[in-house]
């Protein structure tokens, strides 16, 4: 899974987890093109949640 901030590759990880790591509007794409966006928070103490961007 590749993390994008402003369309350039942030982190390459292995699973998506701790929001708080990245900041809010980073986009996650899994290998089968499914996205999440981080959300809400902000740049200091980083974002609350990942939602995803695909129906469940």
């Amino acid at each position: 899974m590749i993390v994008l901030f402003d369309g350039a590759v942030q982190s390459w990880v292995n699973t998506l987890r701790n929001p708080n790591h990245w900041q809010p509007g980073c986009i996650a794409i899994d290998e089968q093109g499914r996205t999440w966006t981080a959300i809400a928070g902000n740049q200091g103490d980083g974002a609350l949640m990942w939602l995803p961007n695909d129906p469940v």
